[in-house]
């Protein structure tokens, strides 16, 4: 079995600004002008290093009977492991990821190995005409999941933190420009047609303050309180490591997992939900 790592990125924060052809990622920061002029002064912290396929890929087949919603062809599922460097940026955010919209197809589970994160997403247009912004603070061995089609952040509330995550994609998609294939491509994975999500957050005395624009504010409201749902639960193995989950689940517990989350999705994540204050 394979067990190279394929690519290892760093995100260093002059990355955010790159004036290469197409510009650097789609981010918002806190305080943009803070963050800009000490860029400028030479400041290139590493934020985070990603090793994408840190685990061998997966690939299922598909389903030979396709009752309810499943998916329509064989599907891969990836891994990764990132690790956050701890710190503050200027403008008072914790250091993060830089943040990127999944595509509607894609299941994305991450557990927290080490430190302390603030896991962040945001749903616009979901079928009931709701959108919403979710946050989940995530300790050693806590799982998330990232809803179909939304955007997501990371924040480093204690660091260093180390992340694994898993995730699914039509088969090919990291490298085929098709319809289905590339909003899950490298080349667009940072820079969408969307832009960002418009939503910070910086430290404060209670911890963590998240803060909307007016225009997120209207359409989402106040950021709900997430945790683990109930249907991911009961897919992860006795060990509760996600790292398992996704080197010894069948076939069928994969496809099976899918659509626990499909049909569970806009339920169970805001099940018991706690507002923000």
């Amino acid at each position: 079995m394979e067990r190279t790592v394929k690519r290892l990125e760093k995100r260093r924060l002059a990355d955010f600004f790159s004036k290469d052809e197409g510009g650097g990622p789609d981010v918002l920061f806190a305080d943009p002008a803070a963050v800009a002029a000490a860029v400028a002064a030479g400041a290139d912290q590493e934020l985070y290093s990603a090793a994408r396929d840190v685990l061998p890929s997966r690939v299922v087949p598909a389903p030979e009977k396709q009752d309810g919603p499943t998916s329509a062809g064989a599907t891969l599922w990836s891994a990764d492991l990132v690790i956050y460097q701890d710190g503050t940026l200027p403008g008072g955010e914790p250091f993060r990821s830089t943040g990127h919209w999944n595509p509607a197809d894609q299941l994305e589970i991450f557990q927290v190995l080490s430190g302390r994160v603030l896991m962040l997403s945001s749903i616009l247009d979901k079928p009931d005409g709701q959108s919403s912004v979710f946050f989940q603070e995530c300790r050693a061995g806590d799982l998330a999941v990232v809803p179909f089609g939304a955007w997501h952040l990371t924040y480093v509330l204690d660091g260093p933190a180390m992340v694994f995550n898993t995730y699914s994609g039509p088969i090919g998609s990291r490298d085929d420009a098709t319809a289905s294939g590339t909003a899950h491509t490298p080349a667009t994975k940072y820079r969408s047609q969307r832009g960002p999500a418009e939503i910070t957050v910086t430290r404060s005395d209670t911890g963590f303050s998240i803060d909307l624009s007016a225009k997120w504010r209207q359409a989402c409201g106040d950021p709900v309180r997430v945790s683990c749902p109930a249907w991911l639960q009961q897919h992860i193995p006795l060990s509760g490591l996600l790292t398992d989950l996704h080197v010894s689940a069948t076939d069928a517990d994969l496809e099976a997992l899918l659509l626990s989350a499909r049909t569970s999705s806009g339920v169970d994540l805001t099940e018991a939900a706690e507002r923000w204050s």
